[in-house]
């Protein structure tokens, strides 16, 4: 890594030209002290923006305390810990897994196997039991969501409107994933669902 070689801040300068700060103090400057001096106007938030378009990771100014507020009642202690035993479920599903992979040897990917669990803990507490019908579905739709977000957005190759086979992907994965939340919602309206999970307090 750049710090392990040049320390905890560090300027690189190429195709693509960023600072990478690697100290909780410097972190704390930044996000913290002096946030009104940085934007999002970056080549990498222009990429997030392809998939995110205006919501809460890219938006700036009074947008974004806009929608800080309204999510604001999702991140109250008392409705987190609600959460917890549907955390440890899964949790204690991927232990067991481990310790069967354990007994009989078999390799198991850890990497993969922890971004599995958090999809599929965040699947669960955002759309409970509807999860389940589409588990396959959004673990992979949400797969290549992270997997195309990290990509390192070099000029004009990995622009949104380039014509390449990852965002002729992107843009079949996100209709994908519209049309199934437009569904949920026109569901969960029209049939007034007593689900107590984050797309309903979203609603």
């Amino acid at each position: 890594m750049l710090t392990n070689d040049f320390g905890d801040f560090v300027h690189y300068r190429g195709i693509l030209n960023f600072y990478v700060i690697n100290h909780p103090d410097l972190i704390r400057q930044v996000l913290q002290k002096t946030n009104k001096k940085y934007d999002k106007g970056t080549d990498i938030y222009t990429r997030f923006r392809a998939v995110f378009k205006s919501g809460l990771v890219t938006s700036e100014g009074a947008h974004w305390a806009k929608q800080r507020k309204l999510i604001q009642p999702l991140l109250k202690p008392v409705f987190v810990r609600s959460l917890v035993p549907l955390m440890c479920e899964s949790s204690a599903g991927m232990a067991d897994e481990w310790s069967q992979s354990s007994g009989d040897g078999t390799m198991r990917n850890v990497a993969r196997d922890m971004s599995r669990l958090t999809l599929e803990i965040a699947g669960k507490c955002l759309f409970s039991s509807d999860f389940e019908g589409y588990r396959t579905k959004i673990i992979e739709w949400s797969e290549f969501i992270n997997e195309y977000s990290g990509m390192t957005p070099y000029p004009v190759i990995r622009s949104p409107w380039f014509p390449s086979p990852a965002n002729f992907k992107m843009k079949r994965v996100l209709r994908e994933f519209h049309d199934f939340v437009g569904a949920l919602y026109d569901e969960r309206v029209r049939g007034g669902s007593k689900n107590q999970d984050l797309f309903s307090l979203l609603l």
